[in-house]
C-alpha cells in the first residue's frame, strides 16, 4: 500500500510541474513545446516519489534506508556540479571562474560536501535495519 501512495504523490507533483511549466513556457515564448516541461515534470515526479518514500520510511522507523536514499540523491546531484567545476579548472578556464560570478559555484560545492559528510555520519549513527 505504501508504494502506491508514493507513486500517487509522484504523479501528482509530476503532472502539476509539467502543466505549470508548459503554461509559463507558453506565456514566455509564445510556443507550445512540450519537451522542456517534460523534463521538469519528470524531475518533480521523481522528487515527489522519493520525498514521499523517505517520509514513509522515517515514519516506519527505517531511518537508515531513508538516509541512504537521500545520500544517493545528493551524490548524484553534487558529483555533476563538482565535475563541472573541476573540468573548468583543468581546461584552463580557472581565470574566468575567478573573475566572473562563477566563483559563487564554490558555495554549493562546499555545501554539497558538507551534506554528503553529514549524511554519511547520520547513516553510521542510525539504528541498524531490522530484518
Amino acid at each position: 500500500m505504501g508504494i502506491i501512495t508514493d507513486l500517487k504523490y509522484g504523479m501528482l507533483f509530476g503532472f502539476t510541474g509539467f502543466t505549470l511549466t508548459l503554461i509559463s513556457w507558453y506565456f514566455a515564448t509564445g510556443m507550445l513545446d512540450p519537451r522542456f516541461p517534460a523534463v521538469i515534470g519528470a524531475g518533480l515526479f521523481t522528487g515527489g516519489f522519493l520525498g514521499s518514500l523517505t517520509r514513509r520510511l522515517h515514519k516506519e522507523g527505517e531511518e537508515r534506508k531513508a538516509n541512504f536514499i537521500f545520500l544517493v540523491v545528493i551524490l548524484l546531484a553534487c558529483i555533476l556540479l563538482i565535475a563541472d567545476c573541476i573540468f573548468d579548472i583543468l581546461t584552463g578556464n580557472w581565470k574566468s571562474i575567478l573573475t566572473n560570478w562563477k566563483i559563487l559555484r564554490f558555495v554549493p560545492i562546499f555545501a554539497s560536501v558538507y551534506l554528503i559528510c553529514y549524511m554519511i555520519l547520520r547513516i553510521k549513527k542510525s539504528k541498524e535495519v531490522k530484518t
